[in-house]
């Protein structure tokens, strides 16, 4: 790894804590619209294609944060996780765009195509491979291996309710509705829990901003 390279994942990894308390905070508005839907039929879907895709957004972006210590572990559960996770960046990076374009008026729906591919190989493999690799590294707490497991079982809670839904009619709109919330709601906590005690762990070097590559005198 080049030097430039290395400053690159650091400076990355400093953020990561901001990156996922951003993600929660986002992801806490997410599920407010979610329990909305929910409880009293007031849905404002392009909003909600917006936001939660935002929160995720981040909340990749301080996944990748993590990946320098592990991938100097040498793990492979790590370097596998890191590239699903990056595919999932990509993944909700074109969706929030899409909704995006619905919002402002430059397209009338999104349709999240291959794109949805990419996000559920971050969410179940990406998350589930980095928490594992940071539970045997042990370079990071417990607590956030555990918590990086989180987006994935609720992720696959939410894919099974939605195929249950759609292909068998297992599942009422209302149940439906009732489970994006509570999904919602754990995502939301997780990325929150990840910020906090990535933050409250740090040490004071760690907590410094990014430097810039500008020296004085």
């Amino acid at each position: 790894m080049t030097e430039a390279s290395t400053r690159r994942w650091q400076s990355l990894e400093r953020w990561s804590p901001t990156m996922y308390l951003l993600a929660g905070g986002l992801l806490v508005g997410y599920a407010a619209l979610n329990g909305l839907a929910a409880f009293s039929d007031i849905i404002f879907v392009p909003v909600e294609d917006v936001v939660g895709p935002a929160g995720f957004v981040f909340g990749f972006l301080g996944a990748l944060g993590l990946s320098r210590r592990l991938a100097e572990r040498r793990s492979k559960l790590a370097c596998v996780g890191i590239i699903c996770v990056s595919l999932g960046a990509v993944g909700f990076s074109v969706i929030l765009l899409q909704g995006l374009a619905v919002v402002v008026g430059m397209a009338s729906t999104s349709d999240p195509g291959v794109s949805l591919f990419l996000v559920t190989v971050g969410m179940v493999p990406g998350y589930l491979l980095l928490g594992a690799a940071c539970l045997r590294a042990t370079v990071y707490p417990r607590i956030v291996g555990l918590l990086l497991v989180v987006p994935a079982v609720a992720y696959t809670t939410m894919l099974l309710g939605a195929i249950l839904f759609v292909q068998f009619g297992l599942s009422s709109e209302s149940t439906l509705a009732m489970s994006a919330f509570a999904i919602s709601s754990a995502q939301a906590v997780a990325h929150v829990g990840l910020g906090y005690t990535l933050r409250a762990t740090a040490s004071p070097d760690e907590r410094e901003a990014p430097a810039t590559g500008v020296t004085v005198g």
